[in-house]
């Protein structure tokens, strides 16, 4: 695949597409932005397609959120969390549905969580915000059918940089110790799900969600 990746830092992002170019030989062209902005979504999309003049495949990666508590979380708060992780993702799918018309394998794929089909505390805003995403991904996928495929990964725990320094030892091992493969994931687990949803491997496959997650049914936290 030609790569056009986003993100708001913009030397992280030339070190990221650097690295993914150097290991497997393929284009990688980082624009750097603020995904929450509704006009740089619209000029991102524009420029994506422009350079190669198609897309094909939509990677809805932008989110997150700490815990909250409930009775300390203001309306407004809230309200953000639930734009942050839903809107963007909206946005960019219904834009880039027009432009996936001529594709012959147009995927989008909506990276959710695991919060939003586990029973937590303290994670009400960021998992009633992946829940909506997971569904507008079903959604989606009926009204873009057949010229667009629509799917959802719901990640587990991955180690990432902000997760590790977020966790302590003691966190970290009851995490393990409740995930039925006994490790956490990698960035590498959840890009392999994309990597076949992405693909013609999974042509017939829409308005599903893959769970990447280590076997896990119950809260971890």
């Amino acid at each position: 695949a030609i790569v056009v990746a986003n993100a708001r830092n913009s030397e992280a992002l030339a070190n990221m597409a650097k690295a993914v170019s150097d290991g497997s030989g393929n284009q990688v062209t980082g624009i750097a932005g603020d995904i929450g902005d509704e006009q740089f979504r619209a000029e991102l999309l524009e420029r994506a397609s422009s350079l190669h003049g198609r897309l094909d495949i939509l990677v809805n990666n932008a989110g997150g959120s700490g815990p909250n508590q409930a009775v300390s979380t203001t309306a407004d708060q809230f309200s953000q969390t639930l734009t942050w992780n839903v809107v963007p993702a909206f946005d960019l799918s219904a834009r880039a549905f027009t432009i996936m018309q001529n594709s012959a394998n147009a995927s989008i794929i909506n990276i959710s969580s695991a919060a939003a089909r586990l029973r937590q505390k303290n994670f009400s805003s960021y998992g009633s915000a992946k829940a909506a995403l997971s569904h507008l991904t079903r959604q989606l996928a009926q009204e873009f059918a057949p010229r667009v495929r629509v799917n959802a990964i719901e990640p587990g725990a991955i180690m990432t940089e902000a997760l590790e320094g977020f966790l302590q030892d003691e966190m970290k091992q009851k995490i393990v110790d409740s995930t039925p493969m006994a490790r956490f994931g990698t960035p590498e687990d959840v890009a392999a799900a994309a990597l076949y949803l992405a693909s013609p491997a999974s042509s017939w496959v829409t308005g599903k969600v893959v769970e990447v997650d280590g076997g896990v049914e119950s809260p971890i936290w």
